[in-house]
């Protein structure tokens, strides 16, 4: 059985405003031992323990603080040719594509409780009106993430392959995701031939995965685009249009109409309007105080 694996990343998981994307590389082992062997010997000559996207592009800001940062006392010159030998890794290992999504948080927080519950992974009981198991509505983070699982799952073949996932290591991945994903494995929501193809879903750590490194990369230009509304400038500019134009597109963003799309086709008029009128814990505990 083939299989193939999805190193990943996210941005602005902790915002509930601006946006939380979620992106990731999917690709063979052959395919990732070439690219990380590459990805490997660039950081390694650069003098740097891994690549990572928060501290390379706020080097002159960690300079002038004097706050620690392995790219604080770079030239200008050595960073561009440094991320164009990055960016050359990318192009040049055509099989390794990326994939992701973005959400707006705004869009995601003005849905209800209930909805974000719902769309989160807990089960509902439509005749009684209730949930039997809980979802993670107060975060942001699930639905970018399932919808970048999608997309691996969908684009994979042969259709008997294997996808496995190894994400940034995060509390979130290793409890409540995990939790979701693998009950996906048996959920009526999801297409059989998608199902077939989920494999294991690990955390990892950036400073042993290339991959993981990449996708970091592609997640904060992915996220720096969307927070500056199209005007992003300068290297994550032209880190995002490198990769992009490999994907054949920016991104994929989920906004109110994406939201309500997913409502609609999930649930009906009628449970949804029951989901709405479930208050979430704090507000319940508001009304019990006297």
């Amino acid at each position: 059985m083939a299989e193939l694996f999805v190193y990943g990343d996210e941005s602005g998981i902790d915002q509930q405003q601006g946006y939380c994307v979620v992106t990731g590389f999917i690709a063979s082992p052959a395919q990732w031992d070439s690219f990380n062997l590459a990805w490997h010997k660039i950081v390694e000559d650069a003098g740097v323990a891994e690549f990572r996207s928060k501290y390379f592009f706020s080097r002159h800001a960690a300079a002038k603080e004097g706050t620690k940062n392995p790219f604080r006392e770079w030239s200008d010159p050595m960073a561009d040719r440094f991320l164009a030998d990055l960016l050359q890794i990318i192009r040049s290992h055509q099989r390794v594509a990326p994939i992701g999504c973005a959400m707006r948080a705004e869009d995601w927080f003005d849905l209800s409780w209930g909805e974000r519950q719902y769309l989160t992974g807990a089960l509902w009981n439509g005749p009684a009106s209730k949930f039997v198991t809980q979802g993670l509505a107060t975060r942001a983070y699930p639905l970018p993430f399932f919808s970048m699982v999608g997309e691996a799952l969908e684009c994979a073949k042969p259709p008997d392959c294997k996808v496995h996932f190894v994400m940034d290591e995060l509390k979130v991945i290793q409890n409540s995701i995990q939790q979701i994903y693998s009950a996906g494995r048996t959920s009526d929501q999801i297409d059989p031939a998608l199902r077939r193809k989920m494999g294991d879903l690990t955390p990892g750590l950036s400073e042993e995965h290339e991959g993981i490194q990449a996708a970091d990369l592609w997640a904060y230009a992915l996220n720096g685009w969307y927070q500056h509304r199209g005007k992003l400038r300068g290297h994550r500019l032209g880190a995002l249009m490198e990769i992009a134009r490999r994907r054949g597109r920016v991104g994929g963003l989920i906004g109110s109409k994406g939201l309500e799309r997913f409502l609609n086709r999930l649930v009906s008029p009628e449970d949804r309007q029951k989901m709405q009128a479930i208050k979430a814990p704090r507000e319940i505990q508001r009304r019990k105080s006297p």
